[in-house]
Parts: structure tokens; sequence; C-alpha cells
């Protein structure tokens, strides 16, 4: 008896388990979880002396030496408690909690394009992307509304239409972010587009800025609306943005097209493929007779 109970006095308990609480949860980027940990013996009983130690092995938050977590990117993070007997060698046990660090709600809502006026008939499609306050991009859905739509009238993913003369506001709403477009509605007096340039020789790679103006009967400009581009690529890979700007990937033949209150009006776009490769100017003449080797030539010609 008195052997047994000297024994338990120097051999220290071994630890079997690392009890963490909470075993896991979810914080928003920015917020703060408590974490506790207790080294427990094969009874479940608590062991003696025992200390814990925090870490994480992610990059989307971190724990401090008391176990409180704060979130610092969206996903997920297993935090970590280390219970160790200090002096014992080879004592340390480990206890996990996974954290879901949750995204940041939308903060602001980014249009393209923002058209200020459209001729009656007209159709344009308005894109949104949806950003957190730190500007991370968000993938909430972003639904869109009109105040008015016997003047415009918009789908929920931004397919816009101008029905009749008249103003209205376009609104993009994602979660508790709101963006507003003002638009003018003017009645459809176009007879015919310009667009210049009619006709590109480019290579693949190059920009060419397209113009697109809407005129009247009488050949004057109907003013400054905006313009709904389109490009055919055929067999080609080609894009162009809501200003007009295109560029081709692969070479080809491309109609761009403007649309304008009904109207449209196209241009062709030939594109040759771009030469990139160098002609090799010999400088000097070296034999080899090893059937491996290296020859490096001094920027002099020796």
């Amino acid at each position: 008896m008195l052997l047994s109970a000297l024994l338990s006095l120097v051999v220290p308990q071994q630890i079997a388990k690392v009890e963490v609480q909470p075993s896991g949860g979810e914080v928003p980027i920015g917020g703060k979880l408590k974490f506790t940990a207790r080294a427990l013996d094969a009874a479940g009983q608590p062991v003696p002396g025992a200390q814990i130690g925090w870490y994480d092995n992610a990059m989307q938050g971190e724990v401090d030496s008391t176990g409180v977590f704060t979130g610092g990117y969206q996903g997920y993070s297993r935090v970590t408690a280390v219970a160790y007997v200090p002096g014992v060698a080879g004592s340390q046990v480990f206890g996990t909690a996974l954290v879901h660090v949750l995204p940041e709600p939308p903060a602001r809502i980014d249009l393209d394009p923002r058209p200020a006026r459209l001729v009656a008939g007209s159709r344009l499609t308005v894109s949104a992307a949806a950003f957190s306050r730190h500007g991370d991009r968000r993938s909430d859905p972003v639904i869109f509304t009109s105040s008015n739509p016997r003047v415009a009238a918009v789908t929920t993913d931004g397919r816009l239409r101008a029905l009749n003369a008249g103003r209205t506001t376009i609104t993009a709403t994602s979660g508790p972010a709101t963006e507003t477009l003002a638009l003018q509605v003017l009645p459809n007096t176009v007879a015919r587009i310009t667009l210049e340039p009619a006709m590109s020789n480019v290579r693949t790679g190059d920009v060419v800025k397209f113009t697109a103006t809407a005129r009247g009967a009488a050949g004057r400009s109907v003013g400054d609306v905006a313009v709904d581009w389109a490009v055919t690529a055929g067999a080609g890979v080609a894009e162009i943005d809501p200003s007009g700007t295109f560029v081709a990937e692969l070479a080809g033949d491309y109609t761009v097209t403007a649309s304008i209150g009904g109207k449209e009006a196209d241009a062709i776009v030939h594109v040759a493929p771009r030469e990139v490769g160098r002609g090799i100017e010999v400088r000097g003449r070296v034999p080899i007779t090893m059937s491996a080797a290296e020859v490096w030539v001094h920027p002099s010609g020796s």
C-alpha cells in the first residue's frame, strides 16, 4: 500500500485525451470565438499539472494563447489544443475543433455598363458584381427591379428593355447592399446608325475601339445614348465590352454589331495571326567533338 501511494505521488498521470469546447463553430470575418480545453486521463478525470497550448493550421484566422480564435478570411480553420505535462517527455496529446469563418455580407454592388440614357426599343444587359466591405468578391445573387416598368422593364438578372419615353430608377439588390441607376428613356427617332470604323485589318491581340452614333431621319445625332454591342466570332474567339472595345484571341473574320432602338449596324474585322518569331543570326561556328557539351559565346563574339 505504501509503495502504491508513493508511485502515485512520483509517476504523473497519463493524458488520454484532450476535450475541446466547443467542438466547432462559426464566426464572421473579424469575429471571435472562445475555446477551452481539458486534459483528461483514461478515467475521464482532469490530469493535475497539465498545461494547454493553442495553434491553428490555416490562414483563415488565428488563435491566441488563451484559446480565443479570431476569424480572418472566409473558409475553414482547424484549431488545435495541445495538452502536456511539463517535464514529461512524450506527454503531448492533441484535441481539435473546426471553425467555419463566414464571408462578410455584400456591402457594395458594381454595375457595368451604367447607361444614363436609352432610346425606346433598346435592349441592354447590365452585369452586377457584389463585394464585401473589404473588397472580397461575393457570390450572392443580385436582383434587379425597375421603379417604373412602363418606362423600362428589367428582368431579375439585369436584362433591360426601354419601352416608353420617361424616367425610371433601376435598383440592384444583394443582401443588405443596394445600387441604383437613374435612367432616362428617349423617344425613338433613330433612322440609322453609323458605325466606325466600318472595316478593320488587325492582328490577334490588337485593340479596336468602335463608335456607334444613332441618327435621325435628317442625319443628325440623337445624342449620347447607350449601345448594345455584340460580336459574331464564327470559329474564332473574340469579345467586345460595353464601351465598344474589341479584341480577338484567334485569327479570323468577325462581325461587330451595334444596336440602338431596334436599329443595327455592322462592321467587319479581319484578324491575322500575330508573328512573334525572330530570325536567327549566325555569329560564329565552333566545332564540337564531344557527345555532350556546352558552348558559351561571349557578347564580343569570341
